[in-house]
């Protein structure tokens, strides 16, 4: 009878909390810059840009010729305020800054918005994610800086599959906090000459496809190499690696450096 009684309390308590998971939903939100969506009642991401954008944003970010410099976010007029609280930015989301992102299909400015992005630092001292495909397309993008530029800083925990393929970044400083770099996360820029590796451990599957690299200096930490991570690099010359016994990296040498011989 008690072991009735205790799946019957189970089963309404269960039925109670079907209404207030029903009613959940969403917050999302705009200030001039960006919309957001909450995470928790003190953070948030970024899924995209805000339908002020163009109307509101200082001339810090938005320049006269139209090219979008994202170089201050940390400063106070980029973190939104609800209520009089200032919330942390904690996530750049998936497609956030993609002109493939669907925010923009009944918005065609915010596709041309992505495409007008050159710069990008990551400054916010609360900033630890960024999703897959974030930057994904943005043709213009060249000039990235990631990382963390405050003291004391949350460490950048992910950056994401596919997250800067098809820009035209040309030389990358990468996140000592960030040990991989995802699959596809740099594939299909041919731009991209020059790339510093920081403490990385794992190079994802076709990671820099398409690339342009002549030369490769791979940390003391980096241990694993996806399939085509540096196919297509058909200008690469040499590879130097740190490691005190590059055979201890695991990696299929052909299918991660395809398409040449070293």
């Amino acid at each position: 009878m008690n072991k009735m009684m205790t799946k019957l309390t189970a089963v309404v308590t269960m039925l109670m909390a079907l209404p207030i998971l029903a009613n959940a939903q969403t917050v999302t939100f705009e200030d001039d810059y960006f919309t957001y969506e909450k995470v928790t009642d003190s953070t948030v991401k970024i899924i995209g840009f805000s339908t002020k954008f163009s109307e509101k944003a200082s001339t810090d970010v938005l320049h006269e010729d139209g090219k979008i410099y994202l170089t201050r976010w940390g400063a106070a007029y980029t973190e939104p305020v609800i209520d009089g609280t200032r919330l942390d930015i904690t996530t750049i989301g998936e497609l956030a800054f993609s002109p493939d992102n669907p925010l923009y299909d009944s918005w065609p400015e915010g596709k041309e918005l992505c495409k007008s992005i050159v710069v990008l630092e990551t400054t916010w001292s609360s900033l630890t994610k960024i999703e897959d495909k974030a930057f994904m397309n943005c043709e213009n993008l060249s000039d990235i800086s990631l990382g963390n530029m405050t003291y004391p800083h949350k460490p950048m925990s992910y950056i994401g599959k596919f997250a800067f393929a098809g820009t035209k970044l040309y030389n990358v400083y990468w996140t000592s906090d960030c040990k991989t770099i995802e699959d596809g996360c740099f594939a299909n820029i041919p731009t991209l000459t020059g790339f510093s590796f920081g403490e990385v451990k794992k190079i994802g599957a076709g990671a820099f496809l398409n690339c342009s690299f002549e030369h490769l200096e791979f940390p003391s930490t980096l241990k694993d190499i996806g399939s085509k991570a540096f196919g297509g690099n058909s200008n690469l010359k040499g590879i130097r690696c740190n490691d005190d016994d590059p055979q201890d990296i695991t990696a299929d040498a052909n299918a991660a450096f395809h398409d040449y011989n070293l």
